[in-house]
C-alpha cells in the first residue's frame, strides 16, 4: 500500500469484553509506527458519550424516556445508571439505542469523511453495533473478535465495576457471536494474553495492507 491509495477501512465489531478497543490500538499502533501509515481510530462509545451531553439534541430524548431521576446533579445523564436500565430491559434497551444511535452513526459518518479528507490512510471503526448499524457497509474489512461468556464478564466486570450479573446481563443483551459471523471477514479468538492477541491483529492487518 502506498501513500497516495485511497484509505483503508475496518470495521471491529464484538461483544462487550471481546477486546474490540485493544485490538483496534494495536492495529493503529502497528499501521502507524510499522508500516509508517497515517491512521485513526473512530470509537463509536466516546462519540456516544458525546451525543449524551447536555448540549445534544439526544439529551433530552433520553432523559424524557428514562425520567428526570437518571440526572445528576449538574443536569448530565448518569450514564451508568442509564446502563443499569437498559442492560436489564430489552425494550428499554431498543428504545434508547434508536435515539442515540441516529446522533451517532452521523457523527461517525461525519468524521469518516473528514478523516479521509485529511489523508489518513488506515482508519480503524471501533463499533460494538457495526452490523446492527449497517456500517459494515462502509468498511472494506470487518473484523469479528470473540471471547467465551465467562471471559467477557470478567473483564468487564473489573474493566466497569460491575458485578458478575451486571456484567452477564450486559453480554446476554448483545447479539450472539454466532450471529455475527457470517458479516466478518476475519474472526479473531481472543482468549490468550495480550502478545496472542497482538501476532493475530497485526499478521491480520499486514495481509491486508501489504
Amino acid at each position: 500500500m502506498t501513500q497516495n491509495e485511497a484509505a483503508v477501512v475496518i470495521g471491529v465489531t464484538g461483544n462487550s469484553g471481546s477486546g474490540k478497543s485493544l485490538a483496534c490500538e494495536i492495529a493503529a499502533d502497528f499501521a502507524a509506527r510499522r508500516l509508517g501509515l497515517p491512521c485513526a481510530i473512530i470509537d463509536a462509545d466516546k462519540i456516544g458519550h458525546g451525543v449524551l451531553l447536555k448540549t445534544s439534541p439526544a439529551h433530552a430524548e433520553v432523559t424524557e424516556l428514562f425520567g428526570r431521576e437518571i440526572l445528576l446533579p449538574d443536569g448530565e445523564i448518569d450514564r451508568k445508571k442509564v446502563a443499569r436500565l437498559v442492560f436489564s430491559d430489552r425494550d428499554k434497551l431498543r428504545r434508547h439505542t434508536e435515539i442515540t444511535h441516529r446522533y451517532i452513526i452521523e457523527r461517525m459518518l461525519a468524521e469518516l469523511e473528514s478523516l479521509r479528507a485529511r489523508g489518513k490512510r488506515l482508519i480503524v471503526m471501533d463499533v460494538p453495533l457495526l452490523i446492527e448499524a449497517g456500517l459494515h457497509k462502509r468498511c472494506d474489512r470487518v473484523w469479528l473478535i470473540i471471547s467465551p461468556f465467562e471471559t467477557k464478564s470478567a473483564r468487564i466486570t473489573l474493566r466497569d465495576n460491575l458485578s458478575e450479573s451486571e456484567a452477564r446481563a450486559r453480554i446476554s443483551s448483545q447479539r450472539a457471536e454466532d450471529e455475527l459471523k457470517p458479516y466478518a471477514d476475519f474472526v479473531l479468538e481472543n482468549n490468550g494474553g495480550v502478545g496472542e492477541l497482538a501476532v493475530a491483529v497485526t499478521d491480520e492487518l499486514s495481509r491486508t495492507l501489504l
